[in-house]
C-alpha cells in the first residue's frame, strides 16, 4: 500500500475467461435483477454469468472486494473505483443534542462514518437513465 492507495491482487487459477474488462454498466447485469434493488446475491450471479466462475468461486472474489474496502475504511483509508465513486471516512465531532422524547440536553459522541461521492460517469450514467 502506497499513501492510503488500496490495491487488491487475486488471480483467477480457473479455464481462461473473456479478455474483455468487466463492464458493470451492462444492461443485462443491471435489468436481471429480482426488482427493484441489486443486492449481493445479484452480483455473484452477474460475475458468475458474465465470467465462467462457478458460484462458490464468484461468491468469494465479491466476498474478497468487499472485505477489502471495508478494512481499507476501517484504517482510515480512502477506497476509490474510477467511473463510479469513491468511499471515505468523515470524522464528526461531539456535539450537545436533545432527546426527542424527555427534551434532555445529552452529549453525542464523536464517531467516523463512510461516504460516498459519486464519480463523473456513474453521474452521467444515472442522469441519462433517468431523462
Amino acid at each position: 500500500m502506497v499513501d492510503g492507495e488500496v490495491i487488491l491482487k487475486w488471480q483467477w487459477n480457473g479455464p481462461p475467461v473473456d479478455k474483455a474488462p468487466i463492464n458493470f454498466y451492462d444492461a443485462d447485469i443491471i435489468h436481471d435483477t429480482k426488482g427493484v434493488h441489486m443486492n449481493k446475491g445479484d452480483l455473484i450471479e452477474a460475475l458468475k454469468r458474465k465470467n465462467g466462475f462457478t458460484r462458490e468461486k464468484a461468491e468469494r472474489v465479491i466476498d474478497l472486494f468487499f472485505r477489502e474496502m471495508t478494512n481499507a475504511l476501517a484504517n482510515g483509508d480512502r477506497v476509490e473505483i474510477r467511473g463510479f465513486g469513491s468511499i471515505f471516512v468523515k470524522q464528526y465531532g461531539s456535539y450537545k443534542g436533545r432527546n426527542p422524547k424527555t427534551g434532555e440536553s445529552v452529549t453525542v459522541k464523536s464517531k467516523r462514518l463512510p461516504f460516498f461521492r459519486c464519480g463523473k460517469e456513474l453521474k452521467e450514467r444515472v442522469d441519462n437513465v433517468s431523462n
